[in-house]
């Protein structure tokens, strides 16, 4: 029986740099669904894999291929199983299974489609992805987070497998689910776009910072959600000891902590394409992980692609990140266990970055998107 993949994005998010905008070639792709089709399809081109999303913007199902990948939009204009999935979906992924082996990658742990879709679909194998998040009873608990919870338990039986970025979703996991159906697996970085460049001094100057300073890098929202705050205390206490400052990248001037980032002096790059994130990243001497409570929050991406970059980071990820794979984390940064110890890993790498020599080495064994992280994957639809 021939195999189909398909990859079911969330009903699209309007606002501006989630997805990719109507009038873009790759519009009908989303954001972690359409980048992982496009990576397990140049690492398989053999593959047949489609990428689907519900659509409020068409009446009509409109069809298309790019980069390898056949791409589907489905009008959303009537009900809607969570954000993913309308019941014309459901209809043709059946008609799908009749006649393939059919693998679908939901991108939401804790979706509803992730909760019916075992149910009405009993001959698809489906995959979840977690990206993040707690389990619903965690979240709030109430008799609602309650109900979906029981129903997450009956429904993850019957699901071909689940993978997990932290602690608490692997947790909750193993009281009901199989341990061979569930996995370790995280989002990566390109390792072939994120590189130690050698033009260090000419960067710096490009982007008007000291050649003799010592920078620890930021990168993402500047809130407290991402304990942002617990990087310009740190800062704080640092600053009158060493000839330090900090990079900051990813954030908006309506983000929560912008104002304070502007009145301490700090070089703030707002929003920046990924090759000129490349050229920041080595800029710096070291990336800060500013998510200590790992139980809670994913992996995270950022902190990947600035090891791929070659920076060691100060993070509460590497700890979880020995547990789960033959990594020796000792050679990639300095490893946070709670919020406390967030100046003293700081301080530690403002004295000892530069003899870090071998973050990239180290972690593309196991944290380069287009090859280790994307063959897991593709053996996900390949085991019986």
């Amino acid at each position: 029986m021939p195999q189909k993949i398909i990859h079911i994005c969330d009903l699209r998010d309007y606002q501006p740099g989630y997805h990719p905008p109507r009038e873009s070639e790759q519009y009908a792709l989303a954001s972690w669904s359409g980048l992982i089709a496009k990576r397990m399809i140049s690492r398989r081109p053999d593959l047949d894999i489609e990428v689907w999303r519900p659509e409020k913007e068409i009446s009509e199902i409109r069809e298309g291929e790019i980069f390898g990948l056949k791409t589907f939009l489905f009008p959303a204009r009537k009900l809607m199983i969570g954000k993913s999935v309308t019941f014309p979906m459901i209809r043709r992924l059946k008609s799908l299974c009749e006649e393939n082996e059919v693998h679908v990658f939901v991108h939401s742990i804790y979706s509803p489609f992730s909760i019916v879709g075992p149910v009405l679909l009993p001959k698809a194998k489906i995959i979840v992805l977690h990206h993040g998040g707690l389990p619903p009873k965690m979240r709030k608990d109430n008799l609602k987070n309650k109900l979906k919870d029981s129903v997450l338990r009956y429904s993850y039986k019957k699901i071909h497998h689940i993978t997990y970025q932290n602690a608490i979703t692997k947790d909750y996991l193993s009281t009901f689910v199989e341990p061979l159906k569930t996995s370790f697996w995280v989002v990566g970085a390109d390792y072939s776009k994120f590189t130690p460049l050698s033009s260090r001094s000419e960067l710096r100057k490009t982007y008007g910072l000291k050649e003799e300073t010592v920078y620890g890098i930021y990168v993402g929202p500047y809130s407290s959600i991402k304990n942002v705050e617990l990087i310009l205390e740190a800062y704080e206490q640092l600053k009158s000891k060493y000839n330090f400052s900090l990079i900051f990248v990813g954030g908006r001037k309506t983000d929560p902590l912008h104002k304070e980032i502007q009145r301490l002096g700090l070089t703030d790059f707002g929003r920046v394409p990924w090759q000129q994130l490349n050229e920041i990243y080595n800029c710096a001497d070291f990336y800060i992980h500013p998510i200590f409570n790992f139980k809670r929050e994913a992996f995270g991406v950022t902190p990947v692609e600035a090891m791929a970059a070659n920076l060691p980071v100060a993070s509460s990820l590497l700890p979880f990140l020995q547990e789960e794979l033959p990594v020796q984390v000792k050679a990639l940064g300095k490893s946070v266990h709670q919020k406390e110890e967030v100046c003293q890993a700081m301080e530690y790498l403002i004295q000892n970055y530069k003899s870090f020599n071998s973050v990239r080495k180290n972690s593309q064994l196991f944290l380069d998107a287009d090859t280790f992280l994307t063959d897991h994957l593709i053996n996900l639809t390949e085991d019986e």
